[in-house]
């Protein structure tokens, strides 16, 4: 621990020289604790060091705490960083980290709100930026995401968010089609987190595959969109009774009603007393006895890819 932050070093168990150290930034009233703890409860095969930080609400007001932690990876005895400061800006955080032959500034915030750094000249509305300049002052690189623009100086760079309607599922393949919202540039990259919403309910699913064609986008998705099914025993237009137990019930809401052959037959609003209510009439009123699936994805769905940008110089 030092003056402008406190630091600790973690070696990996297998390797003593790949090492990473975690810097915490100080604030007002923050409390920073050592703990430690075994890796098993019961096993208990390595001891573990823990860097706690906390705040303490000091009146009534309802406590607001901000962390501001950077972890940086190295190898040896070489550390990579020289010197941490926090920055003024606008909105959100922003750390400045020094390091031999450049200079990292780096954003990041919760909210589209602009947000700005008059030191540097630095202006953007994107959840996370990273900008580094050179030992001249010269921009290198600029990485910013979940936003619009970022402007470093006089230049301003730009990116767009991919979006449109989910127009087709094929729930027990992990596909589905979406109509796009204008056109793309480039190709969107396994692991790509793509952002569905409807009336209800807002998920997320990380893409394995994905494809344009005519201004349609075919995305494979790595996990499941089959999230659940249940055995019905007397069926209406506006509720399917169950008798399979839900635990999870409260979860489902916005969720789409398949039937056996994983036909959609409408969007579930609430689980009730074992009886689950869609939103509106059913498509199509399965027959008691028949067992619904439950999808994560329906057709109607909005789907969004966060806008990413990267530029190197």
């Amino acid at each position: 621990m030092n003056g402008d932050r406190t630091a600790l070093t973690f070696a990996h168990v297998s390797d003593e020289h790949a090492k990473v150290k975690i810097h915490i930034l100080p604030q007002s009233g923050q409390e920073i604790m050592m703990a430690d703890a075994w890796n098993k409860p019961r096993a208990k095969n390595y001891l573990l060091k823990y860097l706690i930080t906390r705040r303490k609400s000091i009146s009534d007001k309802p406590l607001k705490s901000t962390f501001i932690g950077v972890m940086e990876p190295f190898s040896g005895d070489k550390p990579l960083i020289n010197a941490l400061r926090k920055l003024p800006v606008s909105h959100g955080a922003a750390v400045e980290v020094l390091r031999p032959d450049a200079t990292d500034v780096v954003m990041s915030d919760t909210t589209n709100i602009v947000k700005a750094i008059a030191g540097y000249q630095i202006e953007t509305d994107a959840h996370a930026a990273v900008v580094t300049f050179g030992r001249g002052g010269a921009t290198e690189r600029v990485f910013f995401s979940d936003g619009s623009y970022l402007k470093v100086r006089d230049r301003i760079f730009r990116a767009r968010a991919i979006s449109g309607i989910v127009t087709h599922v094929d729930a027990k393949n992990r596909r589905m089609t979406i109509a796009l919202e204008g056109k793309i540039a480039g190709r969107i990259e396994p692991g790509t987190i793509a952002h569905f919403t409807n009336a209800l309910r807002k998920t997320e699913h990380p893409v394995h595959l994905a494809t344009i064609a005519a201004n349609v986008l075919t995305l494979e998705t790595k996990d499941d969109l089959l999230v659940g099914k249940v055995h019905t025993v007397h069926n209406s237009a506006d509720s399917l009774v169950t008798d399979t137990n839900l635990p999870f019930a409260p979860l489902y809401t916005g969720v789409t009603l398949l039937d056996a052959q994983f036909e959609p037959i409408g969007v579930l609003k609430s689980v009730s007393d074992h009886a689950l209510k869609p939103a509106g009439n059913l498509k199509r009123i399965p027959a008691d006895g028949a067992d619904v699936w439950i999808s994560n994805i329906g057709v109607g769905d909005r789907m969004q890819i966060k806008a990413r940008f990267e530029w190197e110089r």
